[in-house]
């Protein structure tokens, strides 16, 4: 693609991380489709400061200080952590208005700011479960299902039904056995309304070394999302035990 077209960027925002990669349009036999190369992670240090965000969003400026001055389009991933759960049942992360209200109007205001400071176009934001659902409903193949997403303390628990998440949560996380997630789980349909409660579920854990683990004959189907090193698309892992962290209000 000619130097003409925006420059495309990802960007994940996380509390202690912000990851960037830059990516252009590439022409294939599919038609014209994005490509990522090797993700730069920034670590941030941690700062006293009212928003939770604001140490992270200084720390994309001085990353976006050096790159070309030249038009850039970015896509930005949000952590969890800066996004706000419970759905309430019905709701469709999936839509764009949804998704809008769930990220604090301050956040989003000063995201826009930064990124139009260095010549970016915000193409679009996104929670972090967005960017899971379509792994997670592949998986699924429409039955109904439970998500747990685990990133830096946080577990996010989302239950799945025709493909859309109906009831989601963030709950912070200490080590426990697979007993005290069930009963999470088991309490989370309770709240859901659920008289027969799925016993699918769908791991995502940010950090390979998050693990809990979970019994081989639990009566549950389990799989784990996991990253493509390259791309940092969602991709399945099948699992004979997994390790998980449990979870609390």
């Amino acid at each position: 693609m000619s130097d003409l077209w925006p420059e495309l960027l990802r960007i994940t925002l996380c509390p202690d991380q912000v990851i960037l990669e830059r990516g252009k349009l590439v022409v294939s036999r599919a038609g014209v489709e994005p490509r990522y190369f090797e993700p730069e992670v920034v670590p941030v240090e941690p700062r006293h400061e009212p928003a939770l965000w604001a140490a992270p969003l200084a720390v994309l400026g001085i990353i976006l200080d050096g790159l070309p001055e030249r038009p850039h389009d970015a896509s930005v991933i949000l952590s969890n952590h800066f996004v706000r759960y419970p759905f309430v049942n019905g709701a469709n992360a999936s839509e764009p208005d949804c998704a809008a209200n769930l990220v604090e109007e301050a956040l989003q205001r000063a995201l826009n700011e930064s990124l139009q400071q260095h010549q970016c176009r915000l193409a679009s934001l996104q929670p972090r479960i967005v960017t899971l659902g379509e792994a997670v409903a592949d998986e699924l193949q429409s039955e109904p299902g439970w998500l747990v997403a685990i990133e830096q303390g946080l577990a996010s628990i989302g239950l799945v039904q025709d493909g859309d998440f109906i009831h989601f949560r963030n709950m912070h996380m200490w080590p426990a056995s697979s007993v005290e997630l069930l009963s999470v789980l088991d309490r989370e349909s309770f709240a859901a309304g659920l008289k027969n409660p799925p016993r699918n579920l769908v791991l995502w854990m940010r950090d390979e070394s998050d693990e809990v683990f979970m019994p081989l004959k639990s009566g549950w189907q389990i799989t784990r999302l996991g990253e493509e090193p390259t791309t940092a698309a969602p991709h399945r892992k099948p699992l004979r035990q997994v390790s998980l962290a449990g979870a609390r209000a």
